[in-house]
């Protein structure tokens, strides 16, 4: 904080009409000190006005200085949102709603949902992926998972779904170890979900639609539309999707990090395993439990 407001005050006095005017209130001071240790000699009257004078000036330039410090506040915040290529914070995801609509009405080039089961997403976007494809059959759409089938392992206990895991974490259940933690079989869930998509999505769309599924150590929700990015980390704190969310441009600092981090999950065949729509829409009842997954 300290550093902060030592960058405000070192930016105020970068400008040439900001040096006036700290200059020019340092000789009102001194004016000011004259005028006390001359008030015998001028009389009671000149020393009223002459004072009062220098003081509304001297409150002027305060004021002025003052208003110039919450400018430059601002200019520092928005360089920061400049540097780092942030265009908006959220208190919670569903603040974002809108957001993620209005991208999604100007997408052109790619829509990368990935997220746990992705039913909150489907559930408000699955009408218009296929006006998105029929638009333009080249966008790139894939729906990412949470790998159910991935599973962590503790000092040879029983191994849990990373999903399981990160449900533990933030409902804070009070766990010794990992046979605390109950299975929350969502894995029917992201089935219920592939199902939903299948009977959305026209025929000759479903090829344009790649499902995939991602093992991280790095987990966190991420809504990529064109160049807009919209994330939030899987935290121990409750519902996720009251989780508070960042935006930002995929050319600034975060998002180009926060993409180039997908683009190479998503070349990673141990990290990510993806098939198209059409290639397991028929046989979306195989994949109902991890030892039918190729």
């Amino acid at each position: 904080m300290n550093k902060f407001i030592c960058s405000i005050i070192v930016g105020f006095f970068k400008k040439s009409e900001n040096i006036i005017l700290a200059v020019i209130t340092l000789l009102l001071l001194i004016i000011l000190g004259c005028l006390f240790f001359l008030a015998d000699k001028i009389g009671a009257n000149a020393f009223t006005i002459f004072t009062a004078i220098v003081c509304s000036i001297i409150a002027s330039i305060v004021i002025l200085v003052i208003y110039n410090l919450i400018d430059k506040k601002k200019e520092t915040i928005i360089d920061i949102y400049n540097k780092f290529g942030l265009t908006n914070l959220y208190e919670k995801k569903t603040d974002a709603v809108d957001d993620f609509n209005k991208a999604l009405k100007k997408c052109k080039q790619r829509i990368w949902a990935i997220g746990i089961t992705n039913k909150a997403f489907i559930k408000q976007q699955k009408n218009s992926f296929n006006s998105l494809v029929e638009n333009n059959g080249s966008i790139d759409i894939k729906i990412v998972f949470w790998d159910d089938c991935s599973k962590i392992l503790k000092n040879n206990e029983v191994n849990k779904s990373i999903i399981d895991v990160q449900l533990a974490l933030e409902n804070q259940l009070s766990i010794s170890c990992f046979n605390d933690i109950r299975e929350q079989n969502l894995y029917t869930d992201i089935i219920s979900t592939l199902k939903e998509i299948n009977n959305e999505i026209k025929e000759e769309y479903k090829k344009n639609i790649e499902l995939g599924f991602i093992t991280s150590p790095s987990n966190f929700s991420c809504l990529i539309i064109d160049d807009n990015i919209f994330f939030y980390p899987f935290l121990s704190t409750g519902e996720s999707n009251l989780t508070p969310m960042i935006s930002c441009d995929a050319k600034g600092i975060i998002g180009k990090s926060i993409l180039e981090h997908y683009e190479y999950l998503f070349k990673s065949k141990p990290y990510y395993r993806n098939y198209k729509l059409n290639t397991i829409s028929e046989n979306l009842k195989n994949y109902e439990n991890c030892s039918n997954w190729q």
